[in-house]
């Protein structure tokens, strides 16, 4: 099967991965889809391709991630590290490769976020606030294209802020989180059915960081922005 995979063209390969992904709560799909992703990536490492190879190693690790084992965790980590470290690599010659990389740096924060444990918090934070760095600079060149990307970061960047337990960290996850809200809102007035959901869970997100803070006003404004994410979730 993965012999008779490997002579499709990339486009046709693409066509049959997107049409598997819709199916992924099937344990035996998302096997399929790693076995598919580790016969792309022995395929395109064969001809010398960086770029192809750092999205090969993207793809993998997020399939390995799916699979939900603990092991395949490890794996997938060690195989976005590496993807990083090549559209780093390729992003430092040819800047059209920054998104590809600002990706896979949020993809390695949510997985070390994942672990748990301090260190591995640590990592992912510093992990996303460099997806969000490198996102700021896109969105203002090109806003249609990266505005919902930076917006995502920020939700990710108050969570991993949060996960400090640090009083001074978890204001600038306010901050982050009510940035986000703000951009979401915007792509709102765009795309109300793409993005709705998104400004749902970002209201949510910024009302648990309001009630942390305990006073009157913080506490009202959680509550208004609770109720406009369940009437959004309705």
């Amino acid at each position: 099967l993965l012999a008779s995979w490997c002579l499709l063209t990339d486009e046709l390969q693409e066509a049959v991965v997107r049409k598997l992904e819709y199916r992924t709560d099937s344990t035996s799909l998302v096997e399929l889809l790693v076995e598919i992703a580790r016969a792309r990536l022995r395929t395109v490492k064969a001809g010398h391709d960086e770029g192809l190879v750092a999205a090969a190693l993207h793809n993998l690790a997020s399939h390995l991630f799916r699979q939900g084992d603990i092991e395949s965790h490890g794996e997938a980590l060690v195989c976005m590290k590496e993807a990083v470290s090549t559209f780093r690599r390729l992003a430092a010659k040819q800047p059209a490769y920054l998104g590809n990389l600002a990706s896979s740096l949020n993809n390695c924060a949510s997985y070390f976020s994942d672990q748990k444990d301090a260190a591995s918090c640590s990592e992912a934070l510093a992990y996303v606030k460099e997806a969000v760095d490198f996102l700021r600079k896109l969105a203002e060149e090109q806003s249609a294209k990266y505005l919902p990307d930076l917006a995502k970061s920020l939700n990710n960047l108050a969570l991993r802020l949060s996960d400090q337990g640090d009083v001074i960290l978890r204001t600038e996850a306010l901050r982050c989180v009510r940035e986000a809200a703000g951009m979401y809102r915007k792509l709102v007035e765009i795309k109300p059915a793409v993005y709705l959901p998104d400004l749902a869970k970002s209201l949510y997100i910024l009302a648990l960081r309001l009630s942390e803070k305990g006073d009157a006003a913080s506490q009202g404004e959680a509550l208004t922005c609770a109720k406009e994410a369940v009437g959004i979730y309705r």
